[in-house]
């Protein structure tokens, strides 16, 4: 049975969800095929829409209780259109099945989270171009939508095999939190927990993508580690990490929003900055003020340093 997105109250016995495997059906419409990734509160299958006579890739999530998607999330992304931004084909709940789904294309490739668990850490290069392009759709959505996404992160982002990067969900993995602003744990800006949420916090999830993509392991384990704790800095897991992308790193995943990068665009300019991989330009790069990283953390220095009561 397939209920629509506006609401539905389902029941479950013995209080958890079943996520279906291969060969099950969502909503009487979605064959399921092949599981293509699985994460902390969803899985992805490849699924065939008898509907339209076409495969998809079909996002699970198991519902601990009944929190149907907001038809305000819904529209969202199906109205955006970014090279960077998974589209959006459909979305709804299976009271049945007691799970709700979305329905996207099929991308030939893998969720960062898959590809980072296989093959460890990425190379410098490889990392920051994936991050940039993150980048260019949480701008996109800032700035063309007035939205933040509110939870970045690996499980989130997809990897073409040609290496195109697609972030998808634009917070509708929020709807199922337990915490309705709490976001991943490990991945939640500090501040999200006190009720405040703008780009900045995209830009701390995004630095903690960049750090996981670096390291081969994510910066914090639980929010309590992002809120209170230092991660090592990325050059001590290996002599090919330059000390400019421990400053990058530094700056994203500052405690205080202040501090960091104050969009997604002040961070992108620095990512695609080569001094980050080579160590050219420096000159250049200290005259180009607010697109450095020493120039930015120049900037974040005298805010610091007004702040001293002296």
């Amino acid at each position: 049975m397939r209920t629509p997105v506006s609401g539905v109250k389902c029941q479950v016995s013995g209080g958890r969800a079943r996520i279906p495997h291969s060969g099950g059906w969502i909503a009487s419409r979605y064959e399921l095929g092949d599981l293509l990734g699985e994460g902390g509160t969803s899985v992805v299958h490849r699924a065939f829409d008898h509907d339209l006579r076409r495969w998809v890739a079909l996002k699970l999530y198991a519902l601990e209780r009944a929190l149907p998607f907001s038809p305000q999330e819904v529209r969202l992304q199906a109205q955006v259109q970014h090279p960077n931004l998974m589209p959006l084909y459909d979305a709804g709940v299976d009271a049945e099945q007691y799970v709700q789904y979305l329905a996207m294309p099929l991308y030939p490739g893998d969720d960062l989270e898959t590809i980072l668990r296989r093959e460890g850490p990425l190379p410098p290069r490889r990392a920051l171009n994936c991050v940039d392009q993150v980048l260019s759709a949480l701008d996109f959505l800032l700035y063309r939508r007035g939205a933040v996404h509110g939870d970045v992160k690996p499980e989130n982002i997809w990897v073409t095999r040609s290496g195109a990067t697609v972030l998808m969900d634009l917070n509708l993995a929020r709807a199922l939190s337990e915490e309705p602003l709490g976001g991943t744990p490990g991945y939640t800006a500090p501040e999200v927990f006190d009720g405040q949420l703008d780009s900045r916090a995209d830009v701390f999830s995004t630095g903690c993508v960049l750090y996981y993509a670096l390291c081969g392991q994510p910066p914090f384990r639980s929010n309590d580690e992002a809120c209170f704790s230092t991660p090592p800095p990325p050059s001590a897991f290996g002599s090919d990490l330059r000390p400019e992308l421990d400053e990058l790193c530094l700056i994203a995943l500052s405690k205080e929003p202040e501090w960091r990068f104050q969009s997604p665009r002040e961070m992108q300019g620095t990512v695609r900055h080569p001094y980050l991989l080579t160590g050219a330009g420096r000159r250049g790069r200290l005259r180009r003020g607010r697109r450095g990283v020493l120039a930015t953390i120049g900037r974040l220095a005298k805010r610091c340093f007004r702040a001293i009561p002296w």
